[in-house]
């Protein structure tokens, strides 16, 4: 780039990631976004202004019309003299909105700022995120290597998205059953490497011990919740080994005549009900070399919509988002379409258009499932291959 401003001018999108990777890249001290009425009813301009606010940049909203080129040319008109009368130049950031508003700011807003100085010439910016480049279009076009300016944070901010203020999602207990996870490793990735033989035993165990969790989150009745009836009936040799390696390792008692499982503790019942598997790939993501940041077990929610999302797994490489979501139920018909179906909407709000949501089940789906994956993008690492999370992990972050 021939041309440095601290001061960027852009269209409120989307897919704002577009938006606030340069900004952040040239170190822009102010950005003046550009917001059209459909932009404003979906609050693409405030989140962008709330994401570069968390970096201490300087953000300003303009409505900007979206039905005739006439009005588009009267705002860009005013826009273009208030930065004359201020003496300053922008960077425009061609990326986002229409063909026809790009248009408008480059034979319009760089035009006219063009032509009140001879040698002038307007920088021009556009994101390919795809092909992680800054395209600048000048005199001589040339463009820059995008660099990993963006957290996981960055990606929830500029989506509208925040971290539900729990228990749960408290730093200190993250941190602490972190340290948990970590002690517990060789363990976990026993799990790992059986999870497909003992596919049918996990789900089993898993809707039991999601029962006494829920029970426990409810109450806390006078007999022990840790307790829980256990349908032994039929049980075949890699079930009851599964148990006998869960009992060995002080998770659980299990007693057949009885028809009884009894967790150790409320932690033990959490591992069963599938933490394990959330923990698994959490330690992966933890040994892997990773230009951003991860995290995992997260409540994420929108001011607008109270409801929280859960996301097992998120990374963000290189100005990219990965979410994963870990499933150890057994994947009916109806349950897997649905699986695929949520995942895939849940990483376009939280990761933008080039997430990557992956599904890391215990069960291999089928291949109508498979194909339905396909159709959405959402990656699969299912079956016997759940082992191999981190290969799957270390292909992402390398594609």
């Amino acid at each position: 780039m021939t041309q440095q401003s601290d001061l960027h001018i852009c269209i409120a999108t989307e897919q704002n990631v577009a938006n606030l990777i340069p900004a952040l890249q040239y170190q822009a001290k102010e950005v003046w976004i550009l917001e059209t009425p459909e932009m404003h009813k979906e609050h693409s301009g405030r989140y962008l202004s709330d994401a570069l606010k968390a970096h201490g940049v300087n953000s300003k909203l303009i409505p900007f019309p979206s039905d005739a080129i006439e009005t588009m040319m009267e705002t860009v008109e005013q826009i273009a003299i208030q930065l004359e009368s201020a003496g300053r130049l922008p960077i425009i950031n061609i990326t986002g909105g229409t063909k026809l508003m790009t248009l408008t700011l480059v034979q319009g807003l760089a035009a006219m700022l063009e032509t009140s100085g001879k040698d002038i010439r307007v920088p021009l910016v556009y994101t390919d995120t795809q092909n992680q480049r800054l395209e600048w279009i000048q005199a001589e076009s040339n463009a820059d290597d995008m660099r990993p300016v963006l957290e996981l944070l960055d990606f929830l901010r500029v989506y509208g998205y925040h971290i539900k203020s729990t228990r749960k999602n408290n730093m200190e207990v993250r941190a602490k059953h972190l340290d948990i996870a970590r002690d517990r490793e060789h363990q976990t990735n026993e799990m790992a490497v059986h999870a497909y033989r003992f596919r049918h035993a996990i789900s089993a165990l898993n809707g039991t011990a999601s029962k006494v969790v829920n029970k426990l989150e409810s109450s806390r009745p006078a007999d022990n919740p840790l307790i829980h009836w256990f349908d032994f009936q039929g049980a075949k040799k890699p079930e009851l080994e599964y148990f006998s390696k869960l009992e060995d390792n002080g998770l659980l008692a299990y007693r057949q005549a009885q028809q009884q499982v009894e967790f150790m503790t409320e932690e033990a019942a959490r591992y069963c009900a599938g933490g394990w598997l959330e923990e698994f790939v959490a330690l992966k993501a933890e040994k892997a070399e990773i230009n951003g940041s991860w995290d995992y077990n997260l409540e994420v929610q929108t001011a607008e919509l109270q409801t929280p999302n859960e996301i097992d797994l998120m990374v963000v490489h290189n100005n990219r988002a990965l979410v994963v979501e870990c499933k150890t139920a057994r994947p009916e018909s109806s349950d897997a379409q649905g699986w695929l179906t949520r995942l895939g909407n849940l990483a376009r709000r939280v990761g933008g258009r080039q997430a990557t949501p992956m599904l890391v089940s215990t069960h291999r789906l089928a291949e109508s499932h498979v194909k339905r994956a396909q159709d959405l993008g959402v990656s699969l690492c299912h079956g016997p291959e759940v082992q191999y999370f981190a290969r799957y992990l270390y292909e992402w972050l390398n594609s």
